[in-house]
């Protein structure tokens, strides 16, 4: 009779802790889709875009043609690691998007990639702007980190600092240079 009445409280304990975890549950969810509302981007990752915040914009500098900041754009990107996406890119709308630069850190469970957007604007008579942003994603799965295509991808804050080195590069090159 002894045993029963011994495995009473740790059933109760069980009872106890299921009620406690089922309570507990919707305030996680809705932790989660407050989370969601403060994303930089967008919750699709592959069509998440950055913001007009995101971008670093370049002083206005004088361009021949456009072909020349155009062409001169995308051998930056490429030599930056940046290939251009040639279904993302429109010469309409002046915005040249690269595809995904994926690094998978599988020892440190830090993989990311970034994508490169510059855009382009008049800057008067014969001069251009140029607006760019580095977006950033994190891989968040911790389980298969080698495995870019079972990656669960997070928007991190854009990178401004190689924005700004992208920027610098581009608009450098029409730049007058000292004698």
């Amino acid at each position: 009779m002894d045993e029963p009445s011994a495995s009473l409280p740790r059933m109760i304990q069980h009872r106890l802790a299921l009620v406690v975890a089922l309570a507990i549950l919707p305030l996680g969810i809705l932790a989660g889709c407050e989370a969601m509302t403060n994303m930089p981007f967008t919750p699709d990752p592959e069509n998440a875009s950055p913001g007009d915040g995101d971008y670093v914009t370049s002083e206005p500098f004088e361009v021949p043609e456009f072909d020349y900041v155009w062409d001169r754009a995308g051998r930056r990107l490429d030599a930056a690691g940046y290939g251009v996406d040639g279904s993302r890119t429109s010469r309409t709308k002046r915005e040249i998007v690269s595809q995904w630069h994926t690094r998978l850190a599988p020892s440190r469970f830090a993989g990311t990639r970034m994508r490169a957007w510059v855009r382009f604007g008049d800057g008067g008579e014969g001069r251009q702007i140029v607006r760019v942003a580095i977006q950033v994603q994190r891989n968040e799965d911790i389980r298969d980190p080698t495995s870019s295509v079972l990656a669960q991808w997070k928007d991190e804050p854009a990178d401004v600092e190689r924005a700004r080195l992208l920027a610098f590069q581009i608009e450098s090159d029409f730049r007058a240079r000292d004698p």
